[in-house]
């Protein structure tokens, strides 16, 4: 598994080759990791060398926001309300907001390795995830921060929660964690047909029972029983699928390649058509609505109004303002 353990690290690497660089020279080589859509109109991605950016007309414009004082990789963020939020990132990084990212601050966690997803479950309760089998969470808006990190080193991707009971969380080696008491414990009596045991998966998301999960090579996976048996689609690549997402219905899958796959209820997936200048890869998607953004490599964001059917480079690259203030939107 050396490989898919340099795959889960290939991201915050990468953030690290140019940090010596001057930012005017960066842009055109920004990776971005997660988009958060805490409000109407209001997104927020962020990525390597430190970066956040914040649009508050629906990806229009962008203003790059200082959220911290040096370069570490940002890998994911995630918001309780519109005001109050979380992102994580390299090295056991935990930055909170309570005013809408007009302002942020360094939490401690305890840990000090790479934090690779978070879910506010609301404003005040988050999980984190990561490697080494790292599990935190907290109860408090993040004051505290509790370690339930499993006893084994497995790379934990992503955490998804439907509600304060249930949750899911998945990573290499087939990792498929499931809870329906908000984290009291944690069940692992899954069963994957028609893929291997240990199946390496970076993303999950869940609606009531039916749930979705996306890995190594293509592998695209469905449950509809709130995910104790899964069962592999064909999904007609051997990308790699990074992240999947709900939209008006459907899912919707990112992945290398700078793949999109769209899927109906019934898991019948269809590669969707993306402007013609993308190349790298998307690596995470998500949705308000119909209204979506897909983020990636070489500083590209996507914007879909339709539930995904079609998709507009609205990319910030030479629309960014600097900024360290400035009242955001509600």
């Amino acid at each position: 598994m050396a490989l898919c353990a340099a795959l889960a690290l290939a991201f915050v690497s990468a953030a690290s080759e140019a940090r010596g660089e001057a930012d005017s020279a960066l842009f055109a080589y920004d990776d971005y990791y997660a988009v958060a859509l805490p409000a109407d109109d209001t997104v927020w991605v962020v990525g390597g060398w430190g970066r956040a950016l914040r649009s508050g007309d629906g990806g229009e414009t962008w203003e790059l926001r200082s959220v911290l004082d040096e370069p570490r990789a940002l890998l994911d963020a995630s918001f309780g309300d519109a005001r109050r939020g979380w992102i994580v990132g390299e090295g056991g990084l935990a930055l909170r907001t309570e005013d809408g990212g007009l302002s942020w601050y360094r939490q401690k966690t305890p840990t000090e390795y790479n934090l690779l997803a978070v879910e506010a479950v609301d404003a005040e309760r988050a999980w984190a995830v990561g490697d080494r089998g790292v599990i935190v969470r907290t109860r408090d808006g993040g004051r505290t921060w509790l370690d339930e990190s499993l006893d084994r080193d497995a790379i934990l991707n992503d955490v998804a929660f439907t509600d304060d009971q249930r949750g899911w969380i998945v990573g290499e080696f087939g990792t498929v964690l499931r809870t329906r008491d908000g984290g009291s414990s944690w069940e692992e009596d899954v069963e994957i047909k028609g893929a291997p045991e240990d199946v390496y998966l970076f993303g999950a998301v869940f609606e009531g029972e039916l749930g979705f999960a996306t890995g190594l090579a293509g592998t695209l996976l469905r449950s509809q029983d709130g995910g104790r048996a899964w069962q592999a689609l064909t999904s007609g690549t051997l990308h790699h699928l990074f992240s999947v997402a709900l939209a008006g219905g459907e899912s919707l899958a990112v992945g290398d390649q700078a793949s999109i796959l769209r899927m109906d209820s019934g898991g019948s997936p269809a590669p969707v058509a993306t402007p013609n200048s993308l190349s790298g890869w998307l690596r995470a998607v998500a949705f308000r609505g119909a209204t979506g953004f897909a983020v990636g490599s070489k500083g590209q964001v996507l914007r879909s109004r339709d539930a995904g059917a079609s998709w507009q480079d609205v990319s910030p690259l030479g629309r960014i303002a600097a900024t360290d203030a400035g009242e955001p939107e509600p």
